[in-house]
C-alpha cells in the first residue's frame, strides 16, 4: 500500500519527490520475485523499496464474478510508497490519474479500473490505499483513515470509530470473504489493501489491486492488477451494504387438508418438520401462518386447530 496524505482536503496534484535511485532492475526484482531492500531519495531519505513476494504456482479458478483468473499467488506484499520508473521507460505505464469509477457492483470497479493507475490522494502516485480510497469516497463522501498510521494496516485500525459507518458490514473470518469485500493486511510495514475478486480459496483470495506487482505508474506505484494474495497476514475486511442482497422471500407451498390428517403429522408427511424439531420447535411458527391466514383461531393462550377438510394451505417452510 503506501502512505495516504492529509485526508481534510480534495485530491490535488502534489508535486513528486525525485529518486536518486532508478533502476530497471527494481521493476524486473519486483516481477520476478527478486527486491531490493532499500534505496535513497534525493533528500537522502533512505526508504524500503516495495516488496512482493511471488509463490512458485498459480491458482486458477472462477471466481464469484464469472472471471478466469489465472493469477500469481503472492505470499508477502509489502507495498512501500515508491515504485517509479524513469518517465522514458516503455514499461512505465501513463500517470497516476483518477478513472470514472461505476461501484453499481465489484464487477464494474474491476472493470473501471484494471490496468489503470489509481491516484486519489496525490501523493507518491498508485498506491494500494489509492483504491479504497476512492472507492470509499465516492461511496460515503468521506476520507478513509489509516488510523494516523499512513500504513494500509491502520484502516483496519479505524474501522468501528470511522471507516465502517453504517455503510459497511465487517468481516473478521477468512472463510467468510465474498467478491466485492476490501480486504485489509497487516504483513509488512505499511500493510496491504484491495478487492475481492472472490471466495477462499485454499489460504488465498483472488485480489484486484493497485501497487501489488503490475505495471509501474510513472508518478510511482503500479496499475490495478489482480493476484492470488495469501490471507496469513489477514487482519479483517469491509463489506459494502450496497451489495449485500437480501435472500429472495420463498414461494409458499399449497396443499389441500384431507379427511383424517392432524396438523403435525400434515407437517411431517409434507417435508415442514422433522420429528425430533416438530414439537420442541416447529409447530407454533407454522401455527403462526395459519393464524396470519385466517385459518386458525388463537384465543385463551392457545391455538384453536379445527381445520375444516378441503382448506387449502400455503406454508413457507424454514
Amino acid at each position: 500500500m503506501s502512505r495516504s496524505v492529509n485526508q481534510n482536503k480534495k485530491p490535488s496534484e502534489n508535486s513528486l519527490r525525485n529518486i536518486s535511485f532508478i533502476a530497471v532492475a527494481l521493476i524486473a526484482g519486483l516481477l520476478g520475485g527478486f527486491s531490493i531492500t532499500s534505496i535513497t531519495l534525493s533528500d537522502g531519505e533512505v526508504i524500503d523499496v516495495p516488496k512482493i513476494e511471488f509463490a512458485d504456482d498459480q491458482i486458477a479458478t472462477t471466481n464469484d464474478l464469472g472471471l478466469e483468473i489465472q493469477a500469481p499467488t503472492v505470499d508477502f506484499v509489502n507495498s512501500e510508497k515508491i515504485n517509479e520508473c524513469p518517465e522514458d521507460s516503455v514499461e512505465c505505464a501513463k500517470g497516476a490519474v483518477l478513472p470514472y469509477l461505476d461501484i453499481s457492483s465489484p464487477e464494474s470497479v474491476y472493470n473501471s479500473v484494471i490496468g489503470q493507475c489509481v491516484d486519489f490522494d496525490g501523493a507518491y502516485g498508485s498506491q494500494c490505499y489509492d483504491l479504497m480510497a476512492y472507492f470509499h469516497y465516492v461511496y460515503t463522501g468521506r476520507w478513509l483513515s489509516t488510523a494516523g498510521t499512513g500504513g494500509a494496516y491502520g484502516i483496519w485500525n479505524a474501522r468501528d470509530y470511522n471507516n465502517s459507518g453504517n455503510e459497511y458490514e465487517l468481516i473478521y473470518d477468512t472463510h467468510s470473504i465474498k467478491a466485492g469485500d476490501w480486504v485489509i493486511f497487516h504483513n509488512g510495514i505499511y500493510g496491504h489493501v484491495g478487492m475481492a475478486l472472490g471466495g477462499y480459496n485454499n489460504g488465498y483470495v483472488a485480489l484486484l489491486g493497485t501497487n501489488q506487482g503490475g505495471t509501474p505508474c510513472a508518478g510511482g506505484g503500479a496499475v490495478a492488477n489482480v493476484i492470488n494474495m495469501s490471507l496469513a497476514s489477514f487482519s479483517g475486511a469491509f463489506r459494502p451494504r450496497i451489495w449485500i442482497h437480501p435472500d429472495p422471500t420463498p414461494e409458499p407451498i399449497s396443499n389441500i387438508y384431507v379427511e383424517g390428517d392432524t396438523f403435525g403429522q400434515y407437517l411431517l408427511d409434507h417435508g415442514f418438520s422433522q420429528p425430533e424439531t416438530l414439537w420442541s420447535e416447529d409447530i407454533n411458527y407454522y401455527n403462526e401462518q395459519l393464524k396470519k391466514q385466517g385459518i386458525l383461531e388463537y384465543r385463551d393462550n392457545k391455538y384453536w386447530n379445527n381445520i375444516p377438510v378441503g382448506t387449502e394451505i400455503n406454508l413457507i417452510g424454514k
